[in-house]
Parts: structure tokens; C-alpha cells; sequence
């Protein structure tokens, strides 16, 4: 009889431990896939993935987006980066929130967007990921895929917040149609 109440303690003692450690990490912050961070990184096409980026300027640290592709030919540029070198610097940048310094100039030559907020998305941002994918796109094939017309302010808004949950986006074609890859959610 001793034994097994012994045993019985035991078994409960692991049980909490367990269930402490799964709350735990239910409720750490979320962390990137790596088959995300990945696809955003390793993207160097015309309609490469966005990345949100910390930017110091001149006179302020402001939140900017960026192509992917634009970011590995600002790193090749300034730093002589390879393909390789440049994907491991951005995977720490993008994990770390990582503040870059930038000039106006170079802002510019590489199509940095600098975000100053946008009062319809500021309150869309304390939501999760799916009402912001229910309300803004449409589920098509392996993509949602932007529902309407709105302002590019919005559309930048809308870019930041999905980043900040770890989502990336893309555009499909010329008119900038916002597209968000279903893969990343599997």
C-alpha cells in the first residue's frame, strides 16, 4: 500500500510538471516556423515576400517594409553579403526585431516603406491572425488573397500586423493584390 501511494505521488508530481511546462509554452510569445522564415529570406524575386523591419533615421527609429529581395541587395551592396551570408543575418535581424541603420539615401534606393500608422489597422493589430485573414482576403486554391480596393496605407497596415504574428505577404501581380501563401499555416 505504501508503494503505490508513493508511486501515486510521483506519477501526479510529473503530471503537474508537465501540464506547468505545456501552459507554459502555450503561452510563450509565438515563434517563427522555420519554412517561413525561410521562404521570406530565400525569396529574391521582382514580387519577393515583405519583411518589417525597426529602422533608425535621421531623427527616430521607425518601423519600415521591405522586400526581401530589396533587403538582400541593400546587404550585397553595402556588405558584399552572398545569398547564404545574407539569409543568416536576416533570420537574426527578423528574430531579434533588430534595429538597422539606414540613410535617407539608401531608404530610398532600396525601396525602404517607411509605416507611419494607419488608424484603421491600429485597432485591427490587437486581433488575432484569423479575423484579420477572415476580413481582409478571400480563401482561393493555396492563397488568400486580398478582398478589395483600400488605401496603401492600409494595405502597408495590413502587412506590418500579419509580420508581427509571423505571416509573411507577398503581391500577385501589378496592381498589388496582397497574397498570403496557405502553406505557412500548415
Amino acid at each position: 500500500m505504501f508503494n503505490r501511494l508513493n508511486i501515486l505521488r510521483i506519477m501526479m508530481r510529473y503530471c503537474v510538471l508537465f501540464l506547468c511546462l505545456f501552459f507554459f509554452q502555450s503561452c510563450a510569445p509565438e515563434q517563427w516556423k522555420e519554412k517561413v522564415l525561410d521562404a521570406c529570406v530565400n525569396d529574391y524575386q521582382r514580387h519577393s515576400y515583405f519583411i518589417s523591419l525597426q529602422v533608425k533615421t535621421d531623427s527616430a527609429v521607425v518601423r519600415c517594409l521591405v522586400r526581401a529581395g530589396y533587403l538582400f541587395l541593400h546587404f550585397k551592396d553595402q556588405q558584399g553579403l552572398n545569398e547564404k551570408e545574407y539569409a543568416t543575418l536576416a533570420k537574426s535581424i527578423i528574430r531579434k526585431d533588430s534595429i538597422l541603420t539606414l540613410s535617407a539615401n539608401d531608404r530610398k534606393r532600396f525601396n525602404f516603406i517607411m509605416l507611419y500608422g494607419c488608424d484603421e489597422i491600429t485597432q485591427e493589430v490587437k486581433k488575432d491572425t484569423d479575423y484579420i485573414l477572415e476580413k481582409y482576403f478571400d480563401k482561393k486554391d493555396d492563397w488568400f488573397v486580398f478582398k478589395g480596393a483600400a488605401t496603401q496605407e492600409t494595405k502597408y497596415g495590413i502587412i506590418d500586423a500579419l509580420f508581427r504574428r509571423h505571416v509573411i505577404v507577398t503581391t500577385g501581380d501589378e496592381g498589388g493584390s496582397l497574397m498570403v501563401p496557405a502553406w505557412q499555416f500548415r
